[in-house]
């Protein structure tokens, strides 16, 4: 195999990954499918793209269309900008979830499906209003005619032309049969399921950030109890030993506090 084929084979595979990343970040609920045909004998390429998201096809005209699930395709996206979170700053609970809405690629995915819907209705609407075009075609054209020497010292007489025809258009769509009415309610309706999914994204993400932060709230105070478990434990046994070494208690007194320290929480 030389370094021809190798190239062509890379380049495929580069095609491949780009037309999976454009449909999997479509969230208007288009699928797609993609066939390449490798070459035989070829050596596959790893990209760092799950198995699953390359394998996934547009169902077939009886299977529902379902959503494809970002989180697989967002785990493999590599970060193209510095991380603004300082690990020297102690985050409280409505910091963590600004955080968490800002970077997340998947509410920036929402984001951009809402905002694609929203410009989908603006041209729908834009369909009702009158179009008006303004164009113009001018031309300059010289030229030469022989005259005789008594009429034109130099033999000959130049005719200078200079042309302009403006157009106005207007065109104004007035009666459809309702055609501009459905594909404003269909538009519509995708912006009002792009706005619902952008939500409930951030209800997630919320979700999912209250949960980790009232775990470890809830974690750190019971590390804190047991320390202080610990240290009560310590204190009671430090305590029996200073006692039996003055005589006042008894050993047996002492394994127990030792026993007591030992056992775990």
């Amino acid at each position: 195999m030389n370094a021809k084929s190798v190239e062509s084979m890379r380049r495929r595979a580069r095609r491949a990954a780009g037309i999976l990343a454009v449909c999997y970040l479509v969230a208007t609920g288009f699928a797609c499918s993609t066939n390449v045909t490798e070459p035989s004998g070829a050596t596959r390429i790893d990209y760092g793209m799950p198995a699953r998201l390359g394998r996934q096809v547009a169902p077939g005209p009886s299977t529902p269309w379902r959503a494809p699930d970002l989180r697989g395709y967002t785990s493999v996206l590599k970060a193209a900008e510095p991380s603004s979170i300082d690990l020297q700053k102690r985050y409280d609970l409505v910091e963590l979830i600004d955080l968490a809405q800002r970077l997340n690629p998947e509410t920036r995915v929402a984001w951009e499906a809402a905002r694609q819907a929203a410009i989908g209705v603006g041209l729908v609407e834009s369909a009702y209003f009158p179009v008006l075009t303004l164009t113009a075609l001018g031309g300059y054209q010289s030229e030469p005619f022989p005259a005789p020497k008594e009429v034109a010292p130099s033999g000959y007489f130049r005719v200078n032309v200079l042309q302009v025809f403006p157009t106005l258009h207007l065109r104004w769509l007035l009666l459809d049969f309702g055609r501009r009415g459905n594909a404003l309610d269909a538009a519509q309706e995708r912006l009002l399921a792009a706005n619902l999914g952008f939500n409930r994204k951030h209800q997630e993400i919320v979700l999912r950030v209250q949960r980790a932060f009232f775990g470890l709230t809830g974690l750190r105070a019971k590390i804190a109890v047991a320390q202080s478990a610990v240290e009560a434990a310590r204190a009671v046994r430090e305590s029996a030993e200073a006692q039996l070494r003055q005589g006042l208690t008894t050993l047996p007194q002492v394994a127990l506090a030792r026993q007591q320290e030992a056992q775990p929480l």
